[in-house]
Formats: C-alpha cells, sequence, structure tokens
C-alpha cells in the first residue's frame, strides 16, 4: 500500500531515471508520485519534462500549466513552455513565457541565447526585444 508522505522519493526517482533514458520507468515512479499526491506540483512539473524528452509538446505544456496553476512561481516551466513554443517557431508566445520566467530568473536570459530550442525564433524582433531596455520619461528602466 502506498503512503501518501512518500511521493517525493518516486518524485526523484522518475528524475534520475529519465536523465538516463529510462522512460519507462521515469514514466511509471513519476505516475505513482502522482498518485500519492495529486496536489503536487512537482509531479506534474517532471512529468512534463518526461514528455518534452519524448517529444510530446502539446502534452508537456498542458503538464507546466497544471503545475504552474498549483505553484505560479516555477521559473523552468515558464521557460520550458516557452522552449517548446520555440520549437515551433511561434516568436510571440514564446517570449510572453521568457519574460515571465527571466523575471523570475534572470538565469534564464542566458540559456536562452544557447538553447536550441530556442534557435528557430532567436533573431526574432520579439526574442530580441526582451533583451532591450527602455526607460520612461522619469529615466527609470521599463521591460518591453
Amino acid at each position: 500500500e502506498l503512503e501518501p508522505g512518500w511521493a517525493r522519493p518516486y518524485n526523484d526517482r522518475a528524475i534520475l531515471y529519465r536523465r538516463v533514458n529510462r522512460f519507462d520507468d521515469a514514466l511509471q515512479a513519476v505516475q505513482t508520485a502522482m498518485k500519492l499526491e495529486p496536489e503536487s506540483a512537482e509531479p506534474l512539473y517532471n512529468m512534463g519534462l518526461i514528455m518534452d524528452t519524448l517529444g510530446y509538446d502539446d502534452r508537456a505544456r498542458d503538464l507546466y500549466e497544471r503545475s504552474l496553476a498549483i505553484d505560479p512561481e516555477q521559473a523552468p516551466a515558464y521557460y520550458n513552455i516557452a522552449c517548446g513554443y520555440g520549437r515551433r517557431g511561434e516568436a510571440f508566445f514564446a517570449t510572453v513565457y521568457l519574460r515571465r520566467a527571466f523575471e523570475m530568473n534572470p538565469r534564464f536570459m542566458s540559456y536562452a541565447f544557447v538553447d536550441p530550442d530556442l534557435k528557430p525564433i532567436r533573431y526574432h524582433p520579439d526574442f530580441l526585444r526582451l533583451f532591450t531596455k527602455t526607460y520612461d520619461s522619469n529615466g527609470e528602466e521599463q521591460l518591453t
């Protein structure tokens, strides 16, 4: 019998399995974590990572969105949604999510320049605008 407080080890196991490309084991572990803690954002996010790795962009985005509905402070989820849009060349939607990820964790700005998922939009004006500082009439920096 599964104990509700034991989702963390299953979630951690899923992360490790995904890193070594044991996707069936990763899926099984994260599904167990989701059963144990259905209102937890972390297993949803990790299931999204697995789906992303397997190429199921729409399913991954849905899982990231569901995890954000529970915990809206997950900068990596916003970033990964942006990457999915970036792979499709959908610069507008990608930059909406990138902006949120950058606001929450500026470290993601440096990743965006080298991330292969964002290569299709890297020279799009909406993407470049994320890295341009503008100022209002009072000299205050504005996010564009």
